[in-house]
């Protein structure tokens, strides 16, 4: 995404304290989770205890749900954050909770949101601006995603500067949907969210898989194809297919894109002398890394 600075509204937390976005929100870094519907807060609960989880990693976290209620609502503020204090009552989510009752187009317009039937979750560095943005219910993907985000943050090459040098050059990053049931056995072998990803452009298929490296023309491209329903010990972690040298760098048991190349291409050891004529990812958005093969396959 090109990055942007939160817009500066003014909201009031459920503890009767008024927050002034961004710079009045404590923590670096700080995820905003905005919410325009009711019925949305049940998508903002499916984000608590991974966030509650990452901010162990991460010391300095701090998150934010913001439920954003149209102006014409403000003369029953005091009833509607009443009840929601009153259904709440745990003082630390009274805190983290803060209503913004005003334009909405403030919010959307600055952002590029461009609906309110999803929730926003947005990663803001130190000087509020978003480095990262996502939305809807809690998916895998889109966690790994935010946890890269996160991770470069921390290291000091911020997503935003990653992302628009992708823009620059043309370049597509895909993330593995990860599994978590997976998680811990991946990190022994030194593959993590920040340190696995598939790349498409500037003419190259590249694909990192924490220690492992495979990269080949994209002219190289034969065909893709969607496989799935894995066995775990054939498919989790860097596989070796012995009935015909493919390669697998998997995160999930699911799905999965097999890419067939013209000319077998290494990527277990790195000397080359182990060549594979394909390769299989377990990729979080498998059609769109399809469709971005697709003027080169064949």
């Amino acid at each position: 995404m090109v990055s942007s600075t939160f817009p500066a509204v003014t909201g009031t937390n459920l503890l009767g304290r008024e927050v002034r976005f961004p710079d009045g929100l404590d923590g670096s870094p700080r995820i905003v989770v905005v919410a325009f519907r009711q019925w949305q807060q049940s998508d903002v609960d499916s984000w608590v205890r991974f966030l509650q989880d990452r901010a162990v990693d991460h010391p300095g976290l701090r998150f934010y749900e913001v439920p954003a209620i149209s102006a014409v609502w403000s003369p029953t503020r005091r009833f509607i954050d009443g009840g929601m204090a009153a259904a709440i009552r745990d003082r630390e989510v009274l805190e983290r909770t803060i209503t913004y009752y005003g334009d909405l187009g403030r919010i959307t317009g600055p952002l590029g949101i461009r609906g309110r039937g999803r929730i926003q979750l947005l990663l803001l560095d130190d000087a509020g601006t978003v480095v990262w943005q996502g939305a809807g219910p809690y998916a895998a993907g889109t966690a790994a995603s935010l946890e890269a985000a996160l991770d470069e943050l921390a290291a000091g090459a911020g997503p935003a500067v990653r992302a628009t040098a992708r823009s620059d050059t043309g370049v597509e990053r895909f993330e593995f949907e990860w599994n978590p049931r997976y998680r811990r056995l991946l990190s022994v072998l030194g593959v993590a969210p920040a340190s696995a990803w598939v790349e498409v452009g500037a003419g190259r298929l590249a694909v990192r898989f924490g220690p492992w490296r495979l990269d080949t023309p994209l002219d190289n491209v034969a065909e893709t194809r969607v496989t799935g329903d894995y066995a775990a010990y054939r498919a989790i972690g860097a596989r070796l297919s012995l009935a015909d040298r493919g390669v697998t760098f998997g995160t999930d048991t699911a799905s999965g894109v097999c890419v067939c190349f013209g000319e077998p291409v290494p990527a277990l050891l790195p000397t080359g002398c182990l060549t594979h004529p394909a390769v299989t990812l377990t990729l979080a958005e498998p059609e769109r890394f399809r469709s971005a093969l697709a003027p080169h396959a064949g």
